[in-house]
């Protein structure tokens, strides 16, 4: 498990159909904070299209392995059987994006 890799969430997956959200989030923990016996990750969600006007959500691009927007504002503490994957792995781009989101968004 790294920073920046997308892994599918299986706790949680929407309700409805026209859910904005999806089963996908994006590992921010630091490196050094993630040894194979971690059991819990922070993550960020990525949600399919945006229900609020948020200046910290990142749009991912065509090389990131999902399409949708990160949700820099909902920083969520996750237990790591919930993921599965990963998925792949965003853009050092989107990465960069994503951390000047989450300084933005902390205040930092």
């Amino acid at each position: 498990m790294r920073q920046g890799q997308v892994w599918q969430f299986e706790r949680d997956r929407p309700s409805k159909e026209d859910d904005p959200r999806t089963p996908y989030r994006v590992v921010v923990s630091a490196d050094y904070r993630l040894p194979p016996e971690r059991r819990w990750v922070l993550t960020v969600p990525i949600v399919s299209t945006l229900d609020v006007d948020t200046p910290v959500a990142v749009r991912l691009q065509p090389g990131d392995p999902v399409k949708g927007f990160i949700r820099a504002d909902e920083v969520t503490r996750t237990y790591v059987p919930w993921l599965t994957g990963p998925v792949g792995m965003i853009t050092v781009a989107t990465l960069n994006a994503l951390a000047a989101a989450l300084r933005t968004e902390m205040d930092l």
